[in-house]
């Protein structure tokens, strides 16, 4: 009894001490490049990475032709085709700069963000890898081919793990039918995505065109389930 107390003890302690190592606080690993040179940048040591390179993180895969690591700052910054592959999402652009530290990406150029669900596309990203989140800027367009739904605007935020979304800056919500013949056309100052894009709270200057309506209204609820809309 004694023995089997013991060791109950020592596994706690090790779980303690010794913890295993999650995805989330692993570094990223080279797994290839076809030219690897270092330098000096006054007191900072800076690697490059030349040619198709490679680095892995957990389950995700890093690809981009050229990048540099700040060792110091524990920053990287990837240019070229640069795709982040995950499980849950993948995210592209032609400039990532990436904190190691606190999981935070700086997308720069043809964004796309990508997952099981949506796709925002922007001139210019932040993504928080840890909060699942996405700050969007520039010609931003939130996109579910699914519902044949497209939110377009010029600044959005998106999270992923609840499936919110608030986008600003002369949004417009598309909606078009299977037939891609039908479509409902929303305007307005602000749109917040609730539930995945089950539901739509459109408020400031709001505009419905669809057909031969054209309604004009303070604030709107859209439920894309039930095809219904609250003015």
């Amino acid at each position: 009894m004694k023995l089997r107390f013991y060791t109950v003890v020592f596994f706690v302690l090790c779980q303690l001490l010794f913890p295993q190592t999650r995805d989330e606080d692993e570094k990223l690993v080279l797994v290839h490049a076809d030219k690897l040179q270092g330098q000096k940048k006054g007191d900072e040591s800076v690697r490059q990475f030349i040619g198709n390179v490679e680095f892995r993180q957990g389950a995700a895969q890093l690809t981009c032709e050229t990048a540099t690591q700040y060792e110091a700052a524990g920053k990287y910054v990837l240019y070229g085709q640069v795709a982040f592959i995950d499980t849950a999402k993948s995210l592209f652009g032609d400039k990532i700069t990436w904190y190691e530290a606190t999981k935070i990406a700086y997308v720069e150029g043809n964004v796309r963000l990508v997952d099981s669900s949506k796709t925002l596309t922007a001139d210019r990203l932040r993504y928080l890898d840890k909060e699942e989140k996405a700050f969007a800027d520039g010609e931003v367009v939130l996109s579910d081919k699914k519902e044949n739904i497209t939110l377009v605007g010029r600044h959005a935020e998106y999270h992923q793990g609840s499936g919110y979304a608030r986008v600003t800056g002369d949004a417009v919500l598309t909606k078009t039918d299977s037939t891609g013949q039908d479509s409902l056309l929303i305007f307005g100052g602000l749109f917040q995505m609730f539930d995945d894009g089950d539901r739509f709270l459109v408020t400031d200057s709001v505009r419905v065109v669809r057909g031969d309506i054209d309604a004009f209204c303070d604030s709107l609820e859209y439920l894309n389930a039930e095809s219904r809309l609250k003015l």
